[in-house]
């Protein structure tokens, strides 16, 4: 039995290349019921290369229909970051597809949970095999985003964010990941790498597109290190990677056919930055800075735009700054770039670095976008 596969696929053939990754790792479920937990790190189309391809998930559910599984007892289940899984879901074409085979929607943010290490973990999971089907991303935060990371959406939305506090289970987001992938492993991990994201992951990078490959594996160490290398990062620099293996005690070894196939479709993805640019607009993130935040900062630029022509007074200054004065916001426990620019600070986590400089905060776990629209 293998450990791992690397398939190449491509859109004619998902559920070829799906069946011949499941004969590779000589799978088969142990459980009657079936958990698919795809990435949704946010609200986007089927097709958008910031979340698992919707397609994949429905030949995946294919596959296990084929097998014997029934509609009633296959479920996707995800709990994104910015509290609206609901929306997600539904962007990415799941209620539809719902409609088509007959299997259950959950959102992991408002199920029942068992504390078992400190963690929030949804009870259901002990009733479902349970399969992590991430998407090959960067991140600005933890270097890459892969299996072992899409873990954090099975805690409740408040409890992803403490995730990023310091002294939070252990010290800090790295271990919280590794300590969450202690306490909850996948049955079977699959990395999405049809398509990938560079750069300033996970919802703000750039694609890279014809990748063209599925990654499987029986334990998701494994999987994220292939992930890490497709991308042309040594998985040493990942640290939440580094720490799973001590934390889990795992070795992870790869034979010499699976570096060649490594080798052979290895890209130079773009690395993530702690700083992202829009015109004179910047955004600073740490890593205390979480998706809620992050999120209500898309929403404000949204805000105002549809808010242009309503406000605008308000639109002439907003562009005066994104366009010649510029603004700093800060996230987390963001570093100052330029303590001499204007900057607003973004979130309670922002507090004590908002109090010891003097900086404009705007409130919340996480602010509201007007706010930060007002706040400009």
């Amino acid at each position: 039995m293998k450990n791992v596969a690397i398939i190449k696929t491509s859109k004619k053939n998902y559920l070829n290349s799906i069946n011949k990754l499941m004969n590779e790792l000589n799978y088969k479920p142990k459980k009657k019921k079936i958990l698919l937990k795809p990435n949704l790190a946010g609200s986007y189309k089927s097709n958008s290369p910031f979340v698992t391809k919707t397609e994949i998930i429905e030949t995946l559910i294919k596959y296990f229909l084929k097998t014997g599984i029934k509609n009633q007892n296959i479920a996707i289940a995800e709990g994104t970051g910015n509290d609206n899984t609901k929306f997600s879901f539904q962007m990415a074409g799941y209620y539809k597809l719902q409609k088509k085979y007959g299997f259950k929607i959950i959102d992991l943010n408002n199920e029942k949970t068992n504390k078992i290490n400190g963690i929030f973990i949804p009870k259901i999971m002990k009733d479902y095999e349970y399969i992590n089907i991430a998407k090959l991303k960067t991140h600005q935060q933890t270097l890459v985003t892969l299996c072992v990371k899409n873990q954090k959406g099975l805690p409740p939305v408040m409890q992803k964010r403490r995730f990023h506090q310091y002294n939070y289970l252990k010290a800090d987001l790295h271990h919280n990941i590794a300590e969450l992938y202690k306490t909850i492993k996948p049955d079977l991990s699959i990395i999405d790498a049809t398509t990938g994201i560079e750069g300033n992951g996970p919802v703000m990078g750039d694609e890279v597109k014809n990748i063209n490959l599925l990654i499987g594996g029986h334990n998701a160490i494994d999987v994220d290190h292939i992930g890490s290398m497709i991308m042309g990062i040594n998985p040493k620099l990942v640290k939440h990677l580094v720490l799973s293996e001590k934390i889990s005690n795992h070795t992870v070894k790869l034979d010499k056919k699976i570096k060649k196939i490594i080798n052979k479709n290895k890209f130079k993805f773009k690395l993530p930055t702690k700083l992202q640019k829009n015109f004179k607009f910047n955004w600073l993130y740490g890593d205390q800075t979480c998706s809620g935040c992050i999120g209500a900062i898309f929403k404000m630029k949204y805000y105002a735009k549809k808010n242009m022509f309503k406000h605008p007074i308000k639109s002439i200054k907003i562009a005066l700054y994104a366009f010649i004065l510029g603004i700093d916001f800060l996230t987390g426990d963001a570093k100052i770039n330029n303590p001499k620019k204007r900057m607003i600070a973004c979130g309670n986590c922002c507090k004590k670095i908002a109090k010891k400089h003097k900086i404009q905060i705007i409130k919340g776990c996480p602010p509201n976008e007007k706010e930060l629209y007002n706040g400009i």
